[in-house]
This record gives C-alpha cells, structure tokens and sequence, in this order.
C-alpha cells in the first residue's frame, strides 16, 4: 500500500479488471508482486493530469512486458533530452497497442484524467 489513495485504487482496479494476470502474455504469476500497472502514457506527461491514475491508462504487466513496455517511456525522455539513440522497439509495445488491448485509447486516458481532475 502506498501513501497515494489515488495510486492504490488505480492499481486495484487495473489487477482487478486482469484477473491479476498480464494483459499482454496471459501469464499468472504465482505471486502478485510479480505484476506491475504500467501507465500507457506516462504519469510524468503534460498531456495527463493527477498522474494519469486513471483504468484508461494502465495496464497490468508482469515483468518482462512491463520492461518491454517501459522502454518506450526511455526512448521518449531520450529523445527529449537529445540522448536518443536508435534503440529497437518492439511494436507490440507501444502504447497504441496497450490501448487497444485494455479497450482504450490515449483520447479516452485524457478525458477520463480531465474528468478526475474537476473532482479533485
């Protein structure tokens, strides 16, 4: 549990509607700690507000996917600070894919973060 309420009812609900497994592989871990919610667009992007902890924008992955996830976090900081380096990505990946795997898409993640953002 952490300190964030906001935080700790976006991971629930994001296992939950998983069924505590990864989204992307089907894998079930044996143990919970070994999934992880990955925010689709990062909680660190302007576009998103309250730190994107909204279902629209997580997924759950468990480890290996959330890595391969995650690079795409890297690459995007890396071209931001001119640090860009022609780093392979595998397309399966990306977040429009994420989206599409949990029913979303990053118009619908903006929206419902604007929406939480009028009730905070």
């Amino acid at each position: 549990m952490s300190k964030d309420p906001n935080r700790d009812a976006f991971n629930r609900v994001c296992l939950e509607r998983a069924h505590y497994k990864c989204e992307k592989c089907g894998l079930k871990p044996k143990y919970d700690d070994e999934l992880s919610v990955h925010h689709i667009i990062s909680r660190k992007s302007l576009e998103i507000t309250n730190g994107g902890y909204i279902k629209e924008n997580g997924i759950t992955l468990c480890d290996i996917c959330y890595a391969r996830a995650e690079a795409y976090h890297i690459v995007d900081r890396a071209k931001a600070t001119n640090t860009w380096t022609n780093a392979k990505l595998d397309p399966s990946y990306s977040p429009e894919k994420l989206f599409e795997l949990i029913g979303s898409s990053k118009e619908l993640a903006i929206s419902a973060s604007k929406k939480l953002n009028k009730l905070v």
